[in-house]
């Protein structure tokens, strides 16, 4: 890499407080926009964000809940003249296919809680793993990424795959050592038989892939076609330790 102002290491997502006392979502929102700026900044200066930026960049939350009016409702517009200034300040900071892209994200964005990332890892170990070859598709800022213990880290390479823009930098500057693509998971090329384990939570939302070949190929809905595809790219005997309904 040419960013050498600060150098490369992975950053593990600090644990939090789930108890603590939680930001309102308009805050939420506001940090989003924050973080954003702070991505552009890092990619226009050419550098690798520093720990403390680093730290900030962890908190973001994208776009997923309800709660976040930030995109103006198609018929209503905004819920409220502060909500619209925000949703203006980020038209403001993406390009036309960037915005339409995280927009496009409020159907399926709900990041996973570190306690259901820990329980996963858990399992995990109770299968006997203790490193390999991780693969997350829709792998948003890489929370599996930075939860996974650092025993089974130190001997493990992780391949993620996401779909928004923004979200993917932001996974790029938190893990500047680990494989983290840009790309829909739809299109995405990827061997198959390849990886030892596959973790993640993939997107819920009412649309259809058709995946498979000749005969076997098939309309999925998304969530299930996350399950058919990443079958495949499992090694034999690889373990698929996914979020589900």
């Amino acid at each position: 890499s040419n960013k050498s102002a600060v150098k490369a290491t992975d950053y593990a997502i600090p644990s939090r407080d789930e108890n603590a006392k939680q930001p309102s979502w308009f805050e939420i929102g506001e940090r989003n926009v924050e973080i954003i700026e702070l991505v552009q900044q890092l990619e226009n200066e050419g550098r690798h964000a520093t720990p403390d930026e680093q730290t900030l960049l962890a908190d973001y939350k994208g776009w997923g809940s309800s709660k976040i009016e930030i995109f103006p409702h198609p018929t209503k517009g905004y819920s409220s003249p502060r909500w619209e200034a925000l949703g203006e300040k980020l038209k403001s900071l993406l390009t036309d296919s960037e915005y339409a892209t995280a927009r496009r994200t409020t159907q399926y964005a709900h990041y996973t809680p570190p306690s259901i990332v820990n329980g996963i890892y858990a399992a995990l170990k109770q299968f006997g793993f203790k490193g390999g070859q991780v693969f997350e598709p829709a792998s948003g800022i890489g929370v599996f990424n930075g939860l996974m213990p650092r025993d089974m880290a130190s001997k493990s390479h992780y391949v993620g795959v996401e779909l928004d823009p923004m979200t993917a930098l932001i996974a790029k500057h938190l893990y500047p050592l680990s494989d983290m693509t840009m790309g829909d998971y739809t299109k995405v090329k990827l061997p198959d038989n390849h990886f030892d384990v596959a973790v993640g939570n993939p997107p819920f939302a009412d649309i259809s892939y058709s995946y498979g070949a000749g005969k076997n190929k098939k309309p999925y809905l998304i969530h299930d076609y996350f399950f058919a595809k990443t079958l495949d790219k499992l090694k034999p005997g690889g373990v698929m330790a996914f979020v589900t309904s």
